[in-house]
Order: structure tokens, then sequence, then C-alpha cells
């Protein structure tokens, strides 16, 4: 017997009262007074269109409009008015500008969207907020928001032109070195042979994960910067993404399929077990390059990855005899001298102070000054010599021994100009340096022991200004802007939160801001989505202000007078800490301080009875327990004891433990 679809009722739990409604319900009969997005133009065509069309209804009637309907097409809404005194009814008049569908990929049939859906996409793109947020920010602005729906589709169609217009820019971007080494008088042969940095950003702030197997990260980008000029435009980048929302949700309804590439449409470009390749990301990049008739001659890239390494791969495997140099970044150089410095093992006599961690804050100061004094003195050589490696080995054995002799105080050599020390009396690098004078360390309070602590000293130096070190990163690059892409990447894409469906939009147009410009490159993205700025209007007028205060901001930082108020203000901030050091008895924080585990062993004779247990009642037969207390665990142990877990949420956990077994080795 078939009963169709039946449902058994059982009695549900009481709901309680939403005590957060508290919006005001309308009266009924009530029209609401909603707020909507109009074009001006479209305005005036509505309102002289509504009085031509009432005056052929009824010339004498003076009109009294009411809106009979209101249609939304995401931002975009239609109106239609009635006349209370001649029942005249209108056509439904749009409000907003349309865009035309042929800018999209296969000239879509349909309505025509409105700019304003399409520019609210290229906006979110350029953000760090999704489409919930910003549908609770029109809803608290009293504008309906578009739905989810609308927004995701239109999302899609946008993604798919901004990553096709930021592909050609890069493209336009590698033609032009070419021009550039054309300008400069490069052999012919030697034109299309370029000079990049090369990093990537992991979309995690951690790379394990405890939860699950394998990096905590979902997406990898690899971004190639180009070092021939000062622009530092990005000329490629690389996407591994692993998540594929239609995937899952095609898998969670039982279809059997695989990503990536398993299904259509589907965003990840990496098996969601794999580990991310910069090898690979290397390997996309010379090909991509080579494309456009581009040949990678030199690669900066930290000392991190591989994707040099995947570089050659590719050129090998073409057959190609070219392989690329890859040069040394000068930042994470630094950065790896600071941390060896502060690892080395000074004699005890070389820093003042009384105590250990007093001669460590000292060691620390002066780790810090022999890192900036290296840098300032590369600065330097990179002025007068273009190409490091040529620097006559001489000339690094005399900077190197000038740098030792003037920490011990002796003068001599400074006064040749190789140390960015003056080595007079009254102005040294003992009276400029702000690391030193912050921590009132003088020259007489460094006492080196000319077997250990100079020879210490000569290898840092060496890891900076040695002969390696200057061939390695001989043309003085970096990867900063690989660093702050990495930053404009955070923005739009929250390493706290992932975007399955819109990450490589996301991704295209904050290259397109860093390539382009602020402002620069959403006009170029709202032209190429059909919803340009209109010419002299408020809102592009707004946009010049703020890209005018961008650049202003920019050259104001490269200034003489900023370069000393940021140093003038790190040395403050540095005597403060020196002085608030010097103060404090103990520090205050300490990991796990109050909930360390301590074990610690008794005897059994001064432990308690349990004599409302049933083993204690056992003729015999002695009894061993864990008790514990806060954050203490005493464990007793008997050799002939057989321990048997039993653990409880009170505040004492007690186990007991019964006699072993005949014949049984005790464990």
């Amino acid at each position: 017997m078939n009963f169709g679809n039946a449902r058994l009722l059982r009695p549900c739990k009481s709901r309680k009262a939403d005590l957060t409604n508290t919006m005001a319900e309308a009266p009924p009969g009530a029209t609401p007074n909603d707020c909507i997005i109009v074009s001006t133009a479209q305005t005036l065509i509505m309102i002289n269109d509504l009085n031509n069309e009432h005056r052929k209804h009824s010339i004498a009637c003076e009109g009294n409009y009411n809106i009979s309907r209101i249609a939304s097409f995401g931002l975009g809404t239609k109106l239609k008015f009635a006349c209370s005194s001649c029942h005249f009814q209108s056509k439904l008049y749009k409000t907003y500008d349309e865009v035309d569908n042929s800018y999209y990929k296969g000239n879509i049939k349909g309505p025509r969207p409105a700019k304003t859906n399409v520019a609210l996409q290229v906006a979110l793109k350029q953000s760090s907020i999704d489409s919930k947020q910003v549908r609770r920010i029109f809803a608290a602005l009293n504008i309906k928001p578009p739905s989810k729906t609308h927004m995701f589709q239109t999302s899609k169609k946008v993604d798919e032109r901004i990553t096709e217009l930021c592909q050609q820019d890069m493209s336009k971007l590698r033609q032009n070195l070419k021009e550039i080494n054309k300008m400069r008088g490069v052999a012919e042969q030697d034109q299309n042979k370029i000079a990049a940095a090369f990093d990537a950003q992991y979309g995690s702030v951690k790379f394990g994960s405890r939860n699950k197997l394998g990096p905590d990260a979902n997406r990898a980008i690899g971004l190639t910067v180009e070092t021939m000029t000062e622009n530092l435009v990005i000329i490629d980048a690389v996407l591994q993404n692993k998540l594929c929302w239609r995937g899952s949700y095609m898998r969670a309804r039982g279809f059997d399929v695989k990503c990536p590439g398993g299904h259509e449409g589907c965003t990840a470009t990496i098996e969601k077990a794999a580990s991310f390749k910069e090898r690979q990301m290397g390997r996309s990049t010379a090909k991509t390059c080579q494309e456009d008739g581009i040949v990678i001659q030199y690669l900066t890239t930290d000392g991190d990855g591989k994707g040099i390494m995947g570089v050659n791969d590719h050129y090998a495997e073409t057959g190609m005899e070219h392989r690329a140099e890859r040069l040394s970044d000068r930042i994470h150089l630094s950065n790896l001298q600071f941390k060896h410095s502060l690892k080395t093992s000074f004699s005890s006599q070389m820093f003042p102070g009384k105590n250990k961690s007093t001669k460590e804050h000292y060691q620390r100061l002066f780790c810090i000054d022999l890192t900036q004094r290296c840098t300032a003195i590369l600065r330097k050589l990179s002025l007068t010599d273009r190409d490091l490696s040529k620097v006559s080995t001489f000339k690094i054995i005399k900077i190197t021994d000038s740098l030792i002799q003037c920490y011990q105080g002796n003068h001599t050599l400074c006064k040749q100009d190789l140390n960015e020390c003056k080595g007079r009396r009254s102005n040294n690098w003992w009276t400029n340096s702000y690391n030193l004078k912050a921590c009132n360390l003088k020259a007489t309070d460094i006492n080196m022991d000319k077997k250990n602590d100079e020879m210490y000293l000569r290898l840092l130096i060496e890891m900076r200004l040695g002969p390696e070190a200057l061939a390695s990163g001989k043309f003085y690059t970096h990867t900063n802007k690989n660093e702050s892409a990495n930053h404009v990447l955070s923005t739009v894409l929250p390493k706290n939160r992932v975007f399955p469906s819109t990450v490589s939009g996301r991704m295209s147009s904050a290259i397109m801001q860093l390539n382009r410009g602020a402002t620069n490159g959403t006009h170029l993205m709202l032209q190429c989505v059909g919803a340009p700025v209109s010419a002299g209007s408020r809102a592009a007028k707004e946009l010049k202000k703020i890209q005018k205060d961008i650049d202003y901001g920019k050259q104001y930082k490269k200034t003489t007078s900023a370069k000393k108020a940021r140093r003038y203000h790190r040395s403050v901030q540095l005597n403060q800490y020196c002085k608030m050091k010097s103060s404090e008895k103990k520090q205050e924080y300490k990991k796990n301080q109050l909930d360390e585990v301590r074990l610690t062993r008794q005897g059994c004779a001064n432990r308690p009875e349990l004599k409302d247990h049933a083993y204690a009642a056992a003729k015999g037969k002695k009894v061993c327990y864990y008790y514990m207390y806060s954050t203490e665990l005493h464990f007793e142990k008997s050799s002939y004891c057989y321990c048997a877990y039993l653990l409880r949420t009170y505040r004492d956990v007690s186990c007991t433990k019964a006699r072993d077994p005949p014949n049984t080795p005790h464990n």
C-alpha cells in the first residue's frame, strides 16, 4: 500500500523569544520608504516622458502621482507610476544605465545588466569584503541589497573579463622590456633577455597545520617582477588553488567528480592533498615568457624556494642551452646575517654586563647595528660600481679590517672613507649610530678576543661583503616589490578567508592596481566590463584626488626630511625600549606559565589509603594511584602493580591498580 509522502509529527521544543528583533513593523497599507540608486540622465528621461504620456491620457488632470510598482534588478530599479486623480498607469521606467552584453563572452541573451551591478563587482575585487558583507551594508543604508544568486552570476562574468584584461596587460609589459633593451643599445641577440625577481605567497599565516596533514594554506601565488626599470612592474603571476566550490558541491550529492579539471567550471589547479611547488611556478613563468619571446637571464629569489630550478628545467626541456642565473635577495641576506649574529657565541668579556640577559641585550643591539652598517656600505658600493662582483678583493679586505678596528675604537682606516665612518674624534660611527647610543655602549666597553671574537665578526661581515656574497648579489637587487605585492594580495585575498570562485579575479584586480596605479587600474577595469566612470563627474574628480594623494605619499617618503624623521623616531623608540628594559626586573610573559604540567614521584609509604574502593578490601594486595592537583601530576609506582587509568573531570584524578597476573612481565 502506498500512502504517499508521510511525516511523523513530534512535539517540538519551545522556541525562545527573539530578543534581537527590535525593528518596528510598518502599519498595514503604508508605502515603505526605500532608498534607491538612480541615474541622473535616466531620471530626466523618466520625468519628461511621464508628463507627456499623462497629458495624452488626460489634458485637464494636473497629476497626483504614486508609485504603483517597484521592480528591482540588483541595485537597478524600474518604477511604475499611477495617477490617483485620473487613473493613469505608466509603463516601467528604468532608473539605471545598462551595459551592452557584447562585453561578455558569447553575447549573452536576456536583459542587459545595470552598470551599478557590474561596477559593484569591480569594487568588491579591490577590497576584502564579500557578497554577504556588502548586502549587510546596503541593508543598513535602507537600500534593497542584490540577491546572492544575482551577485554570484555577475561576479563570474566580471572575473573572466578582469582576468583576460590582466593577462593582456602583462603581455604588453613583457613586450615593452624588449623595447627598453633596444633603446639602451643592447646587442640584438640579447634584447630578449631580462632580469626579474620571483617570490611566492601562501594563503595562510602558518605553513603547517595540526588539523590536517600537509600545508595549512589553500592557495599559493607566485609573482614575477622585472628588475630592469624603476617601475618594477609584475610581468607574470601563477596561481595554485586547491579550492573548487562546484566540485565540493557535486561530491556532497553523490557525483563521482575529481578536482582539478574533473568537471566543467573547475577552479582548482592542483589536488587538495598536493603540496605547493615553487619549482612548478618557475616552469610556468618561463613558459609564459618564452611564448612572448622573452628569456630570463637573471632571477632574484630568496633562499627558500626553487623557482630558479623550475625556470632552468623548462629551458632544458625545450632544448635551449641558455640557463638563468640566480641572484641573492639583499633583504633576506641581511635578515640571515642578523639571525646568525644573534646565535654567534662570542666570548663572555666582549660585551659588558653582570648577567647573561644583559650581555644578550647588548649583543642584540650590536647585531642590529652591524647589519645596518653593512647595508649602508653595500648601497654606497652599488652607486659607484653597477656590478658588485667587479669590486677588487683588496678593497673588500680593507673594508672588513676597518670595520673590525672601528668597533674596537681604532679609526685609522676609517679616514679612507670605506665603512661609513668619518674617523674623527667627535664625528665617527660611535657618535652617530643611534643603536649604540641608545644603550650607552662605548668603544671601550667592547673587548674582543683576537682568536675567536675577531674571527666570528669577520665571518659575519663576509656574509654580506665577501667575494661570494657580492657575486651572488652583484646587481644589488631585491624582492621588496614582491613583498609589497603580497600585502596588496592579502588585502583583496585575506589569509583567514577563502574565495574559491573569485580568487582569480581578485588576484588580477590586485595586479592591475600594482601595475597601473590604484585609480588608473580601476578605470581600466571599469572600461573593460562596460561600466566606465562618467567623464567630468564628481566620482571621476574624487578618483583623481585619491590618486594624487597616493602619488604624493610615495614621493614624500623618498624625501630627505622624511628619511630624517623616520631615523629620529626609530632612535626615540629604541631609547624608550632600552630604558624600559633596564628598569624591568622580570619578564611578565612566559609561554604556558599557568598551565605547566610537572611530573613528580613520591614513595608509596606516604600515599593515602583508599578504603572506599573494591580493590582495597582484598587481602595481600597493594593499591597504587594517580592524583592531580591543579597543574601538578604526581605519579606513584610499585614494581608489582598493574596500572589502569581512570580519568575524571573532578579536581582529583584517581587511578587504581591491581596486582599483575602471574608470569606477566611488568611494563
